[in-house]
């Protein structure tokens, strides 16, 4: 399945939970198909080991926690800490199989999917080791899996035991050339969205199908975790990357009645009670091997010491081609070699369609011609700055997408001056599609508007944003702009058009749908007004415009009156 969805499970023990479920393993890790794992071997029920610092609490059915001097390193927002789900159809409903209900020995099935056998053995110290086995199975599985999600401060990196694996969730997917990388560097192209509220980007790096023997670990210097699937094909070893922590979830698709699975996972601390010095400095990148296809060196860069809270200020960077590859941006956007942003990046990119800007670090500025080995490109554009007073960083490196990021980092400090919140206008505001602060989920920048397309995209918001508080309190009329490829083939809904307050975290006045015979002409813009009220002056304002699939749309702007 390919989709992403939030979830709250009912059995998240009065804490509000938040799941992140992506792609075909990830679609069975919903509320209906939560489930932790059996734990045997030595540990009777609420019964607690420990050694040198590290501790982790389970019985018979899961794993609740680990502690690492006191500290509970499991991202509880998920439930408990390690689990088996399982489903049989592939969708989340409440009759997946779990274990977090079951009696140690059968997955739990409320529902119209019949458990099967399953054995968990926890042993060691540090490392933590976990055997687990399901099967036979009594039925056919659509999906089953394992997975294990500790706080993001604990780890930086990913590694995958083959040389080329997937980023992306839902319907986008792209290659990468490597075995791993820096987590922050995981392509997140979907929009995490709890309860009407934008929480920020969301994406996987997997192995999908991956052979037996294969493995995924992420590691973060003190902490580390291995995991490896030794029986039940095909399979998947998926890490992913979401604002609020970084999960490893082996699994299974298309399981046969009467197979068996089994996983070896290890987590294990390097040094439980250190805390290390900083890393000192790196050395300067040695020169390119003769005959690397992607290859940089850092010309000239040009960012501002300061500017004020909330401004825009340019910004530009030289780099030169030392690689064997033309760098050049295609038609379609796929694969292009670009400048992107980069942890610990903190200002907005404002490229229009020169690139995107999804979260401070998935950014990118496209080259604006192409630029052959030898040859040197500026990229010029503005950035705008925190709204707050204090320090910014600006920090970007050459990436060619979905294959390597290369050549020298950048980082630039930019001290941020005044601050505060811009007093609110009246009259016209414009916002365009492709415009700086606009958020886009589907499609893509083309020819002067932001468009999505049904060979192209999925579902979903392919316009949010600016955030603006320059909305003053009243009543206004937001008028949204586009136009679609045929105006007469049916009259499904094509749009959805929305204003939304993200400070109150609730809509304002209607929301409006568009269909698409409203449209008097193909190919041709026409305005459809949304009215709504804003009660309080100084609150961010999302122009927001949900695309259904059934049809071409443009969207060329928002007007606020």
């Amino acid at each position: 399945m390919n989709r992403t969805q939030i979830c709250v499970p009912a059995s998240a023990r009065s804490r509000l939970a938040t799941v992140v479920v992506l792609g075909a393993i990830g679609s069975a890790s919903g509320c209906g198909a939560t489930a932790e794992v059996a734990v045997g071997d030595g540990l009777g029920a609420g019964e607690a080991a420990s050694a040198g610092g590290l501790s982790y609490s389970a019985d018979a059915r899961q794993i609740y926690s680990i502690n690492w001097r006191g500290t509970d390193i499991c991202d509880k927002s998920r439930v408990d800490c390690l689990m088996v789900i399982g489903s049989c159809s592939g969708a989340d409903t409440p009759g997946n199989v779990r274990s977090t209900d079951s009696d140690g020995h059968t997955l739990l099935a409320p529902g119209s999917c019949p458990g099967s056998p399953f054995s968990f053995r926890v042993t060691g110290s540090n490392p933590i080791h976990a055997s687990i086995s399901v099967g036979p199975l009594v039925t056919d599985y659509a999906l089953l899996s394992v997975p294990l999600c500790m706080t993001p401060e604990h780890f930086s990196t990913y590694t995958v035991s083959v040389a080329r694996h997937e980023e992306g969730c839902g319907a986008s997917w792209r290659s990468r050339a490597n075995n791993g990388g820096l987590l922050s560097s995981i392509w997140s192209p979907c929009r995490l969205v709890y309860d009407g509220k934008y929480l920020g980007q969301v994406g996987q790096a997997r192995v999908r199908p991956s052979a037996v023997g294969q493995w995924a670990e992420l590691d973060g210097g003190k902490a580390k975790i291995h995991a490896a699937i030794t029986a039940g094909n095909p399979h998947v070893l998926a890490i992913t990357n979401h604002p609020y922590t970084y999960c490893i979830e082996p699994g299974w698709e298309r399981l046969s009645r009467g197979s068996t699975v089994t996983l070896e996972m290890d987590i294990s601390f390097s040094d439980p009670g250190a805390t290390p010095p900083p890393p000192p400095d790196p050395p300067p990148p040695p020169p390119p091997p003769q005959g690397t296809a992607d290859a940089a060196s850092l010309v000239a860069v040009n960012v501002p010491a300061s500017g004020v809270a909330g401004s825009q200020v340019s910004v530009s960077v030289t780099v030169k081609n030392t690689g064997t590859a033309t760098w050049s941006e295609p038609a379609n956007h796929l694969g292009g070699t670009r400048l992107g942003s980069i942890a610990p990046g903190t200002v907005t990119w404002v490229v229009g369609a020169g690139g995107w800007s999804r979260s401070l670090t998935d950014q990118r500025a496209y080259v604006p011609a192409s630029v052959a080995p030898g040859a040197s490109v500026t990229f010029s554009f503005p950035i705008k700055l925190p709204a707050a007073a204090g320090s910014a960083t600006f920090a970007a490196q050459m990436v060619h997408d979905g294959v390597t990021w290369f050549g020298p980092t950048i980082t630039k400090a930019i001290t941020v001056t005044g601050g505060g919140t811009p007093p609110p206008v009246s009259g016209s505001l414009v916002f365009e599609a492709e415009g700086a602060g606009m958020g886009h989920v589907v499609g893509r920048a083309e020819s002067g508007g932001w468009a999505a397309a049904t060979a192209l995209d999925a579902p979903g918001h392919m316009l949010f944003g600016p955030y603006t508080t320059a909305v003053t309190v009243g009543h206004h009329t937001a008028t949204f702009r586009l136009l679609v490829d045929n105006n007469t083939a049916d009259n499904l809904r094509v749009v959805r058009l929305e204003v939304y307050d993200y400070t109150a975290n609730r809509m304002l006045g209607a929301t409006r749908d568009v269909h698409r015979r409203d449209l008097s002409a193909a190919f041709q813009y026409q305005d459809f007004a949304v009215g709504f009220d804003v009660p309080t002056a100084g609150h961010q304002l999302e122009f927001r415009v949900y695309w259904d699939d059934t049809s071409y749309v443009k969207v060329d702007k928002v007007s606020v009156n």
